[in-house]
């Protein structure tokens, strides 16, 4: 709704400077009565006056009489009063975007933003990485159950048993800040939720070939959320290799439910088929699983 100097006034505005007025900016006459200058007239008027009232009318204010002065303008505090406004209106569930001049450029409101994590559906853009928020904020030791099977010193991990899937022991709670949940026997107990878990467990193969692979297993509902990673000490070059099976992922209950490690393997090793014990003084450390509370 603006005017264009420029336009309006094409002979008596100075369009020398476009970078710092775009739109011209005033000049004087050069010579008495030559109709150069930039009059001071109506539709020059009317474009300030317009920006003023509609400043104060937006801030729900209105013109006190007086005129505005260093440390006393009404204008200044209707900029005050609209930013106050924008920044109150903002949620944490809201994002807002600016430039690397602090300039905003856009606000999305939450609902695009706040979806499980792991969903598709919603407006996040690709490559967007705002539905990992949420997960990324609860993944820290407040929100952790960390689990390892420790053994004193010089005690092999177990053996492993062919073609079954074998409980791996878990006997130390490292970290235990998930309410409600629980190491017992082997079984972990974990409160209705969504989670991010990870683990890891190691074999070793004898004088064959061994091939094998971990996994979480919800008991409860007889189902298998998380499977490992698959291995095989063939590649090794070395029959009585060690390697670890790992796995990750996004696991939600609706209610209690309780997990165990199990590991299967292709043969059956003796002993420490689960593990080679170091002796070096310290505990032994074999199977591991990481547990974060996310929702």
């Amino acid at each position: 709704m603006a005017i264009s100097p420029k336009t309006v006034y094409p002979t008596q505005i100075d369009t020398t400077d476009p970078t710092g007025y775009p739109e011209g900016k005033a000049q004087n006459i050069s010579a008495p009565g030559d109709g150069l200058g930039t009059p001071w007239e109506k539709a020059m008027i009317n474009d300030i006056l317009g920006f003023q009232q509609a400043l104060l009318s937006a801030a729900g204010a209105s013109p006190s009489g007086t005129p505005d002065k260093v440390g006393a303008s009404q204008y200044k505090d209707a900029l005050d009063a609209l930013y106050n406004i924008i920044a109150t209106t903002l949620s944490a569930s809201q994002i807002v975007e600016t430039d690397g001049s602090s300039k905003l450029i856009s606000v999305a409101k939450g609902t695009a933003y706040n979806k499980a994590f792991g969903t598709t559906s919603g407006t996040v853009a690709e490559g967007d990485d705002s539905r990992f928020g949420s997960l990324g904020a609860a993944l820290n030791v407040n929100n952790l159950f960390y689990i390892e099977d420790q053994k004193t010193n010089g005690t092999a991990g177990g053996a492993s048993v062919a073609a079954t899937q074998n409980v791996r022991d878990l006997n130390a709670s490292v970290v235990s800040n998930i309410t409600s949940a629980s190491l017992s026997a082997n079984q972990i107990t974990l409160p209705a939720g969504t989670y991010w878990i990870e683990f890891e467990a190691p074999a070793r193969s004898g004088v064959n070939e061994l091939k094998h692979k971990a996994r979480l297993r919800n008991i409860t509902d007889a189902s298998t959320p998380i499977v490992g990673s698959s291995e095989d000490t063939a590649a090794l070059n070395n029959d009585q290799a060690v390697t670890k099976s790992c796995g990750a992922g996004l696991v939600t209950i609706g209610a209690t439910k309780v997990f165990e490690l199990q590991h299967y393997t292709s043969v059956s090793v003796a002993t420490n088929g689960f593990g080679v014990a170091v002796s070096s003084g310290d505990i032994e450390v074999y199977s591991r699983i990481k547990i974060w509370k996310v929702g």
